[in-house]
């Protein structure tokens, strides 16, 4: 009975150790954004910034800004670069299952931009995965801005488009994972090479974007179909291979050893949160390399 006692006390209390250690990560990680966020002098409401859970496993990140009447983009653009430098920072350092990187699955940043009479909240959300890509310079500024720009959501006396954002709802670290795992084994395909280098131009031709996502959808249907129904469980919906197809196609533009450092990244965070790697990824690419025998990619750094 006494050994009992000792063991549920000694539970209890690395719980709430490890649940102190949790949150006083997530003010660090606070504490690099706002100071980050006063270097470049921009307004924000440092009482709202703020961690949450969604139903869907997504941890969102949420921050406040405020900018004059002609300069949300500069302020936009400035408050995701200053969170996506605290996620590079956080990510470079020691972790382990006992002590996660604290790494939000969505960024949500709300500008307060003062137009109309109550003034208008212009609010973007955005995959984390993005982020990192624009902060490690895989992505231009032009690229990340057309991705951002698609999540406008707003509210003002002139008009209110305001509603909860798409992305909330998806298990976003599932589908970093799998995008991850699908651009490591396709690297050095070359049917993916012509995706490439037409969205490395997609940013500065007018029009090509749509061309792109075109391309990007019939490349997922007629390659990736079956993975993607054997990983999920269902047939997954245009819009959500859309998402994954794009996050594939920015990992495959950079080195292998990079593709490789995310998806170990991002499969050590889906497995310490609780959850599974997800089997039938190995299953389809065992069987596929088994019958097309085909050299595999490597899976760790050289």
């Amino acid at each position: 009975m006494c050994l009992i006692k000792i063991t549920w006390f000694v539970l209890i209390h690395l719980s709430l150790l490890l649940g102190q250690t949790s949150i006083n990560q997530q003010r660090s990680f606070i504490r690099n954004v706002h100071t980050g966020l006063a270097y470049f002098r921009v307004d924000h409401d440092q009482h709202r910034t703020s961690f949450t859970k969604e139903v869907s496993n997504n941890i969102v990140f949420e921050v406040n800004l405020k900018s004059r009447r002609n300069n949300y983009e500069e302020v936009l653009m400035l408050g995701f670069s200053c969170v996506g430098k605290a996620m590079e920072r956080e990510l470079s350092k020691t972790h382990n299952e006992h002590n996660p990187p604290v790494i939000p699955s969505v960024l949500v940043v709300n500008c307060e931009i003062p137009l109309g009479r109550s003034g208008t909240v212009l609010s973007v959300s955005v995959n984390s995965a993005l982020v990192i890509q624009f902060i490690n310079g895989d992505m231009f500024a032009e690229q990340f801005w057309a991705e951002i720009k698609q999540s406008f959501e707003y509210s003002s006396d002139m008009g209110v488009t305001l509603s909860r954002p798409k992305i909330l709802s998806a298990d976003v670290d599932f589908e970093n994972l799998v995008s991850a795992r699908v651009a490591m084994e396709n690297k050095n395909n070359p049917r993916v090479s012509k995706i490439i280098g037409m969205a490395n131009k997609a940013s500065y031709v007018p029009g090509l974007q749509k061309r792109l996502e075109s391309m990007l959808m019939k490349y997922m249907k007629s390659n990736h179909t079956e993975l993607m129904t054997q990983v999920m469980g269902r047939t997954p919906p245009d819009e959500q291979m859309l998402r994954i197809g794009k996050l594939v196609f920015f990992h495959v533009g950079t080195p292998m050893d990079q593709i490789i450092d995310v998806h170990s990244n991002d499969s050590l965070r889906y497995v310490w949160g609780g959850r599974i790697y997800p089997i039938p990824l190995d299953e389809y690419y065992n069987e596929y390399y088994r019958v097309n025998d085909v050299p595999r990619p490597r899976r760790s750094r050289m």
